[in-house]
């Protein structure tokens, strides 16, 4: 289970905290993950993340516990969405739909 505090931690981050780190590891208890792309949703604070495997087996779809070193650790519910065209590697996207307080 994921501790209050890492989803408090990622309620702070952005597309743009996410976007700076692209092409950046990431590390679970199993392998590594790279970020590969950040999209944007069709809503303000809607987003999506694309990971590729870069070391360890496949992942199940669900929660998982990610540490960057400058994002910190957190959880996040990653989805496989099939190979990477180039690599072949595994691909997990995470998606982001936030509401804007300012949303009618």
């Amino acid at each position: 289970m994921i501790e209050s505090r890492h989803l408090e931690a990622l309620e702070k981050l952005d597309q743009a905290d996410f976007e700076a780190h692209v092409g950046k590891r990431f590390e679970l208890e199993t392998g590594t993950l790279r970020l590969a792309r950040v999209d944007a949703g069709a809503q303000p604070g809607a987003f999506t993340l694309l990971f590729e495997t870069e070391e360890g087996g496949e992942l199940p779809q669900g929660m998982h516990r990610l540490g960057h070193e400058a994002l910190g650790e957190f959880g996040l519910f990653l989805v496989p969405v099939g190979p990477a065209a180039e690599s072949g590697a595994p691909c997990y996207e995470a998606v982001f739909s936030r509401v804007s307080p300012d949303a009618p």
